[in-house]
């Protein structure tokens, strides 16, 4: 007897008035029957749920294409930032180049030996002085980066690095903001458009949008002008495209050390009949605007 089967009598029963169609041992026999029958399911799911583990852990992952997937190592052995031409006013400058490569980074567990690290921009854009340097770690292989600043003109050898080490084996662009955070940098393979989004649009019906602009980009950087980050963060966009496809899609970072704007702007209301909005409700809703990725 199925366990079905032994539902539909039940149900039978129950229908009839109480009326049982089972005596008491045929009923004690359907139900060990029906226990029994459902431990030998688990039992082969369980076979065949180990049987495909296995099969994943020793057969090699085959991409849509049909070609192997390459592991974490042969991945990031084509990282496209280790590629980049040096770029920046002072990229023909090889003291100063050597200089930088030498400086110490913010997290010393993430930096490349000397030996394993090229420099991607050196030179001075509004308000500063930016490099950054990147390369291979020694323990890990990954491919780190690092921004360092200083005011516009100085010693190379006197910048500082500023922000977190970042992972790039990955990344279509580096991107950064020096204090006071209005000034963006983004790096790309040479030929790539970079477009930025200062903001999301909130529109009268509670609809969220946002409009990208091209940004003007010189030998893939691009220098442009972006809102001062609140205590929230930043609510700017920057997309990088190859080919007029988006292959990256980054937040606008967030300077270190910058000044923030603490107090949501004063906002009008969009019926000139309605009450004026609640200051507690408007700072909530900025902040999911503010946090909102896309």
């Amino acid at each position: 007897m199925t366990e079905d089967e032994l539902r539909d009598l039940l149900h039978g029963a129950a229908g009839r008035g109480g009326v049982a169609l089972l005596d008491d041992d045929t009923a004690v026999d359907a139900v060990v029957e029906t226990a029994a029958t459902q431990r030998r399911r688990r039992t082969a799911v369980l076979a065949v749920a180990a049987c495909l583990a296995l099969i994943a852990v020793t057969v090699p992952t085959v991409w849509p294409s049909g070609r192997t997937a390459p592991d974490r190592e042969v991945a990031s052995a084509s990282a496209a930032v280790l590629e980049w031409p040096v770029r920046g006013s002072l990229a023909d400058d090889t003291a100063a180049l050597e200089a930088v490569r030498g400086l110490d980074w913010s997290e010393p567990l993430w930096a490349p030996a000397i030996e394993n690290r090229r420099v991607a921009y050196l030179g001075d854009v509004e308000g500063s002085r930016r490099a950054l340097v990147v390369g291979r770690t020694d323990v890990s292989g990954a491919v780190t980066g690092q921004w360092f600043t200083g005011a516009p003109g100085a010693d190379p050898a006197t910048l500082v690095a500023e922000g977190a080490v970042e992972r790039l084996e990955d990344a279509a662009s580096a991107s950064h903001v020096a204090a006071p955070g209005d000034v963006l940098v983004v790096l790309t393979a040479p030929d790539d458009a970079v477009e930025l989004s200062p903001r999301v649009e909130v529109g009268a019906d509670g609809s969220v949008a946002r409009d990208f602009a091209p940004v003007e980009t010189d030998d893939g950087v691009a220098v442009t002008g972006v809102d001062r980050p609140t205590v929230h963060g930043s609510a700017g966009l920057y997309r990088v495209l190859r080919d007029g496809a988006v292959v990256e899609s980054r937040p606008v970072p967030v300077s270190f050390g910058g000044e923030h704007v603490w107090d949501p702007p004063l906002l009008a209301p969009l019926d000139p009949a309605g009450e004026e909005p609640v200051p507690e409700a408007v700072d909530l809703a900025l902040q999911g605007c503010w946090r909102r990725p896309g």
